[in-house]
């Protein structure tokens, strides 16, 4: 199973929104895929850095949902290099 992580611009999950910048987003969508492509569960959770800018704080919270994947726009080299090192 992966555990996905959509920065998203609203609390809505698979109705909602996606944002369009990985840090700087009010929520992410969290869901749970399973081999065969079939969503088993989803959940939203709140960016607790939301409009706050503090380099490597978000990836350490993405990190500590225990998501494998995520898909998010306006990613700095810092965060990407930190997500490829954990």
């Amino acid at each position: 199973m992966k555990k996905i992580a959509l920065a998203a611009d609203d609390m809505l999950g698979l109705e909602g929104e996606m944002s369009m910048h990985f840090g700087r987003c009010p929520s992410y969508l969290v869901a749970l895929v399973e081999e065969d492509g079939n969503i088993a569960s989803t959940e939203v959770v709140e960016n607790p850095l939301f409009n706050q800018h503090k380099p490597g704080e978000v990836p350490r919270f993405i990190n500590s949902l225990e998501v494998n994947v995520i898909i998010a726009g306006g990613m700095g080299p810092k965060a990407i290099d930190m997500f490829n090192n954990f």
